[in-house]
């Protein structure tokens, strides 16, 4: 599965999870559009329109984790948490180039396969 924050492509290491393999079948569909907006100055949050499976853990995050909250929201995080999460995958850059890419307030994220 392939990432995009502004039309630029973001190199992602996935999970291997059910949550994972559905995103990555409905990518191969047609692309995921999800607005998404700054929360608690420490991550960007999308809804995706439906609910995906979930195998939420209590974890805490770090700059460039990907998340599923809730079963329906992705999360990226250019901060920490700790929260329960399904983890989905980690972004593949400096924490302040991670930064850099997602401390704007609002970002186009899309999911293509």
């Amino acid at each position: 599965m392939k990432l995009k924050i502004k039309d630029n492509d973001i190199p992602v290491d996935w999970e291997l999870n059910q949550a994972v393999y559905t995103l990555n079948e409905d990518a191969q569909k047609s692309p995921i559009n999800v607005k998404m907006e700054k929360y608690g100055g420490f991550e960007q949050v999308g809804f995706l329109g439906k609910n995906y499976p979930r195998s939420d853990k209590h974890i805490k995050t770090e700059v460039g984790d990907i998340v599923l909250y809730n079963g329906n929201n992705i999360v990226i995080f250019y901060g920490q948490n700790s929260w329960s999460y399904t983890k989905l995958g980690r972004i593949k850059l400096s924490d302040n180039q991670i930064v850099d890419l997602l401390s704007n307030e609002e970002l186009l994220l899309t999911l293509t396969s």
